[in-house]
């Protein structure tokens, strides 16, 4: 800044500090909300909904560190995005093409006898859900809106809550001082008689047999086979788990036993949580992390992990790991099912509170691998993996 004088090097930081707290803005952008068709509310009500979210993210969010994007930019900038898909695998992909840093949008459903909203936050970066509103529920659309607005508002400051938690420094942990060194007697060898040869055990009950890296596993509660395979260092099942257990909820989509057989069965969470076999388990998240990211990263491994065939729109995957994922669709409570051949949908192990688990998600349109969490009572998918 040499030759400038007083004034003008202040101007000079003053803009570059301007700067800096432009760049910390972040962009929020609130997307029409979806409307499950049993719900039954016109275009006029699904905007009063979407503009009551946005007036409360206006109202909540503080101004300085969050912008709330207009809908004439959203459409504007990612117009295309939003023709071409309507389900929750176009968040991620409509915040990175409109800049944004979060999307936030409404999904209505009918459970029972009364209409039910939920709100989603999402951020892009991480290409996760990281907050849901509890339900707003009514009999009609203007109890909705009225309940509407308070669900936003508590979603809102949760979010804010929880995110000024994870920016606080943790307390620094004080290195205990290491003990000094035992002193060690050398011990005269004991003559110990050689083991016996261990006679050889077979081969434990549901452990696949394994042939050029592809497993064959017989369930023996019901005896169906399942291809296996190994990605990322994990055993996996290659197959959707297709057992009825006793106890707990599945079902076959649209409760056809021929889909059973096609697309394994769809099972609530409580109950995918116990269904798979003696020596496996339902993946967690993180497992599920490392698999997405063995098979190419969570933009590029849906392609790969998904079956040669079975998915409408031309969307089949090149199953280069032999994983053969289908989209076997979910079922809502009220019973009703939807997107069979369209949504692979998949449970994982991790919960978030006492409603909520979070699942992996394929669709037909994109190569991408999502993360979301949904209420604990939806049906899905489940895969299996190995204990060992």
């Amino acid at each position: 800044m040499r030759g400038l004088g007083l004034w003008g090097r202040a101007v000079i930081v003053a803009a570059i500090f301007a700067g800096t707290a432009f760049a910390q803005v972040k962009h929020v952008a609130v997307v029409e909300t979806e409307i499950d068709p049993t719900a039954k509310i016109n275009k006029a009500e699904a905007m009063e909904i979407t503009a009551t979210i946005r007036r409360e993210a206006i109202n909540n969010l503080p101004r300085g560190k969050y912008n709330i994007m207009t809908t004439e930019t959203i459409m504007a900038m990612g117009g295309a995005v939003l023709d071409k898909c309507g389900e929750e695998n176009c968040v991620i992909s409509l915040g990175e093409t409109i800049g944004a840093d979060y999307i936030v949008r409404g999904i209505v459903r009918k459970i029972g006898t009364k209409l039910s909203l939920t709100v989603e936050m999402h951020e892009i970066d991480r290409g996760m859900l990281i907050a849901l509103s509890d339900p707003a529920r009514a009999e009609k659309i203007e109890g909705l809106l009225d309940k509407a607005a308070a669900a936003c508002a508590d979603m809102y400051k949760k979010f804010l809550n929880e995110s000024g938690a994870a920016q606080k420094t943790p307390t620094q942990q004080t290195t205990p001082t290491p003990a000094p060194p035992a002193v060690v007697v050398a011990q005269q060898p004991v003559y110990q008689a050689p083991a016996p040869t261990p006679t050889p055990t077979p081969t434990p009950t549901n452990q696949p047999t394994v042939v050029d890296g592809v497993g064959m596993l017989t369930d023996s509660r019901d005896g169906k086979k399942y291809k296996t395979v190994v990605i990322g260092g994990k055993r996996w099942m290659g197959e959707n788990l297709n057992y009825q257990p006793q106890k707990g909820n599945s079902w076959c989509y649209d409760n056809n036993n021929s889909n059973c057989g096609k697309y394994g069965r769809l099972y609530d969470w409580n109950t995918a949580k116990t269904v798979c076999m003696t020596g496996w388990h339902l993946p967690s998240r993180q497992e599920w992390d490392n698999l997405v990211t063995a098979a190419g990263g969570k933009n590029a491994a849906g392609k790969k992990l998904k079956a040669r065939s079975g998915w409408n729109k031309d969307g089949n995957g090149t199953d280069d790991f032999g994983f053969s994922a289908l989209p076997g669709g979910r079922r809502y409570s009220s019973g009703d099912f939807s997107y069979a051949g369209y949504y692979g949908l998949w449970w994982t192990a991790t919960e978030l509170g006492s409603n909520y688990a979070y699942y992996r998600n394929m669709n037909d349109d994109l190569d991408n691998v999502y993360e979301d969490l949904n209420y604990k009572y939806y049906g899905y998918s489940v895969r299996c993996v190995a204990d060992n």
